[in-house]
């Protein structure tokens, strides 16, 4: 059983000795991708939106907050939005250890490439996934993306392998496409998914 998320994070080297001037070596809570958020409360569960486009995360936001259906006041709201979303992540959950995160809306790739000791690092949404599912097994959640999955592009393949190995069900099960649905359609299906 491991100890805590930090050894977990590093016996599955997603972190890769992403040092590169990012982080001063002196300790998880020093890792300078972590964000800060001043206004959560930990008594209240969470929500993350995780894309690497802000619009995105914006108006997926926008749909919580507009639907009228839950009280966001329940809540704490986490969005991680630029191209190194998956590691913001990371630093912020090594940096707050437990952000209660209930539900969570996750894009499948991002843009940011981190270069490292052992070479060039891309974290795509199964990694980010991975450590929600390990911080909490009955997690709610979706995958949103437009990529097309393509099973034949490698790092698909590989990644659709990935969510398999952990949850022993496919990606698709748990997944909506940008283009999918209209509006009112998408805020309806994201309402029943995540609560």
């Amino acid at each position: 059983m491991l100890k805590s998320i930090e050894q977990y994070i590093d016996t599955k080297s997603f972190c890769d000795e992403c040092h590169s001037g990012l982080c001063n070596n002196s300790g998880s809570d020093k890792c300078k991708w972590g964000k800060d958020f001043d206004d959560f409360d930990l008594s209240k569960p969470g929500i993350m939106i995780i894309d690497d486009n802000e619009g995105i995360c914006s108006f997926l936001q926008d749909d919580l907050e507009d639907d009228g259906k839950i009280n966001l006041d329940d809540y704490n709201i986490f969005t991680f939005s630029t191209q190194y979303c998956a590691y913001d992540f990371i630093g912020t959950i090594l940096k707050y250890k437990d952000l209660n995160i209930q539900k969570a809306i996750i894009d499948i790739t991002y843009g940011g490439t981190v270069q490292t000791k052992k070479g060039n690092l891309k974290l795509n949404g199964v990694d980010v996934f991975e450590i929600l599912y390990e911080l909490n097994k009955d997690l709610k959640y979706l995958f949103y993306t437009g990529n097309q999955m393509n099973t034949h592009i490698k790092h698909i393949g590989e990644l659709m392998n990935k969510y398999i190995k952990i949850t022993n069900k496919k990606i698709t099960e748990n997944m909506i496409f940008k283009t999918q649905f209209s509006m009112n359609d998408r805020r309806d299906y994201i309402f029943k998914r995540l609560f």
